[in-house]
């Protein structure tokens, strides 16, 4: 869940120049000194991730998984769970099915992105661009689509 409340927060922001890791890090270092002054952030990342869940549910019988039979991919996750929270801030109503998800999971360009040693499969740019992958092809759109360009 860490990956997820990070990830979102980060998605608009330039790309910090240091390791996945440490990142995360900072990032829950920095979450609990706010959630200590503000208690309502809590309730605001529980709705977050609920609603993500919700569909990921409702639209899959794999949850975050390729298939039945595999274990949850760290990849998988960021970028379906990543994927799916900004994809559903565009189109609140999204609808799609297992086959669509599967599809996009399977997908060669997808794939691509996790090829390699873990130091650049968890780069944070190939992350964003896995999220960006999902994130278009659950709204339909082209890969190259300029509607969202990250810095």
């Amino acid at each position: 869940m860490l990956r997820f409340f990070a990830l979102v927060d980060i998605y608009n922001e330039e790309l910090p120049k240091k390791d996945v890791q440490k990142f995360l890090d900072e990032y829950l270092e920095e979450k609990n000194r706010e959630v200590a002054q503000n208690d309502e952030l809590i309730q605001e990342y529980y709705e977050r991730i609920l609603k993500v869940l919700n569909f990921v549910k409702s639209n899959t019988s794999f949850g975050f998984r390729e298939n039945s039979r595999k274990k949850t991919k760290r990849v998988i996750f960021e970028a379906l769970s990543v994927g799916v929270y900004f994809a559903l801030l565009e189109k609140p109503n999204l609808i799609c099915n297992e086959n669509q998800i599967l599809t996009i999971l399977t997908s060669t360009e997808l794939r691509e992105t996790w090829s390699g040693n873990s130091q650049v499969v968890y780069a944070l740019d190939k992350v964003r661009k896995r999220i960006e992958i999902v994130k278009n092809q659950l709204l339909g759109n082209d890969a190259n689509n300029k509607a969202r360009v990250f810095r």
